[in-house]
């Protein structure tokens, strides 16, 4: 949880209907995300191609598992019609 005490909103671009609220991060927080950033990508540069692709395919799985959610969240939040994120899923 954030201590900074900024929120962003978002909204439904065709219905206007707010969606979700998040909090800012701090300063602290960001800083700690990019040092985990870093940290794995040294990690997946010194994993095997072979490696790589089993983890690769694992997230395509996972998001295919996912994906009616996926597609509502997409219609959602960008206002994209169901059809449209169903093809971009």
């Amino acid at each position: 949880m954030s201590t900074t005490n900024k929120t962003i909103n978002t909204t439904n671009p065709t219905t206007g209907k707010a969606l979700k609220t998040y909090d800012f991060m701090t300063d602290a927080e960001a800083e700690k995300a990019v040092e985990q950033c870093h940290e794995a990508f040294t990690k997946w540069k010194l994993i095997t191609p072979e490696e790589r692709a089993k983890k690769i395919k694992s997230i395509g799985e996972s998001l295919s598992k996912h994906s009616d959610e996926l597609v509502k969240l997409m219609t959602q939040e960008m206002g994209k019609l169901l059809k449209q994120g169903e093809h971009e899923i």
